[in-house]
């Protein structure tokens, strides 16, 4: 029992992982039938795994879940912000669950009535709907088959694999001393490229679509443009680009903390983009591609831009640079003054973006994996 408890918490940390993203994009397109059909799966399999395994707690927020999602499915419901931002929150909880049982914990008691309750059709409808998506074409297509493995039995292989390279390059250097006239030749170069594919092969086990590093964009931008009353649409392309799993962990919270900035400090509320005469939605572009042995994450805003010689100013006044020096920097060093401990153009330092840390710490992490970070700006429209 213990072995299937294991595959079902590994399942939906799996599933969970996806679905925010899923229900975002689904509000935004109420149309698109494979999403909802998606979102719909993933809480009736888990309501019915819940009821083998005896979690009722669990299986009454999926079968509440499934209930109204059903009446999207059957045309009697429409997924207004309401529905979808109730959804949002059953999920939240389970994740919540799955991670006490993760844990080793049993799930605690609790009245989750307030949640199901929200999940009730209204018959007028207060929240105002915020823009949030995701547009990109790889999402429509069907999903490589995929199995779990850890990392550690991944380094066991490696560890193989170079043992038998190894033994490789002892075998060809003893053929070479040789006087023997034995035909191996032949055999010798097949058993080599055998070994090159196969070292190939589990190099690539290691590598993961960067799709998992953007899958829970969506949700966290809906969810900071509704606390902070503004209109965000989100573009993320490059999902299949590949990467080094260890290295996409690693550039987690970086990029979390540069999405959390724009969406805070630079894209602006709905009447201040009137009033600059933008459109009232904010545009914030995430996009990987590979370049050489290189990969590249791109992240454009259409919000405020950066200020670069109000970072020149708090600079002076910082005490990082001198006035006579900063008269000669460029307009690509002004802005890289932001990435200087308590430097920022932003007025205050909020709960949402800063808590008090700075691009400062984004660059010493990117750079302590060997990467590079560079901001370029104009006053009224970002890319980092």
């Amino acid at each position: 029992m213990d072995d299937l408890i294991s595959e079902f918490i590994a399942e939906c940390r799996e599933m969970l992982e996806a679905l925010g993203g899923e229900i975002v994009a689904w509000e935004a397109s109420p149309d698109d039938r494979a999403r909802l059909d998606s979102i719909f799966r993933f809480v009736h399999t888990v309501k019915g795994n819940c009821g083998f395994f005896d979690f009722p707690r669990l299986e009454a927020l999926n079968h509440a879940a499934e209930d109204a999602l059903a009446e999207v499915r059957a045309g009697r419901r429409h997924a207004d912000p309401a529905l979808v931002s109730a959804v949002l929150a059953i999920i939240d909880k389970i994740a919540e669950m799955i991670a006490t049982l993760d844990a080793g914990e049993k799930l605690p008691e609790g009245d989750d009535t307030s949640l199901i309750l929200a999940l009730q059709e209204r018959a007028e409808v207060t929240t105002a709907p915020v823009a949030a998506t995701v547009a990109e074409a790889q999402s429509k297509a069907s999903a490589p088959r995929t199995i779990r493995l850890s990392v550690e039995l991944l380094d066991r292989l490696m560890s193989g694999v170079s043992d038998m390279v190894l033994a490789r390059n002892e075998l060809a250097r003893r053929l070479r001393e040789t006087t023997s006239e034995v035909a191996v030749d032949g055999a010798f170069e097949r058993l080599s490229s055998i070994i090159a594919e196969m070292r190939d092969a589990i190099t690539r086990t290691r590598m993961q679509r960067i799709e998992n590093l953007f899958v829970a964009l969506p949700r966290m931008v809906r969810d900071l443009s509704a606390e902070l009353n503004k209109q965000v649409l989100v573009d993320i392309e490059g999902g299949d680009v590949e990467l080094d799993r260890e290295m996409i962990e690693m550039i987690r919270d970086p990029l979390t903390h540069i999405i959390r900035n724009a969406v805070d400090h630079g894209i602006e509320t709905p009447a201040e983009r009137l009033k600059a005469g933008k459109r009232e939605i904010g545009i914030l572009s995430v996009s990987a591609r590979q370049s050489g042995n290189q990969i590249l994450i791109d992240i454009q805003d259409d919000g405020r831009g950066i200020n670069g010689k109000k970072l020149v100013e708090k600079a002076i006044a910082a005490g990082v640079i001198e006035k006579a020096e900063a008269a000669d920097l460029s307009h690509r060093e002004q802005l890289s003054l932001i990435f200087e401990a308590g430097l920022s153009t932003a007025k205050q330092v909020t709960a949402i973006s800063g808590r008090g840390v700075g691009m400062d710490v984004v660059r010493s992490n990117i750079e302590r994996i060997g990467g590079i970070v560079e901001v370029d700006s104009t006053v009224g429209w970002a890319r980092a």
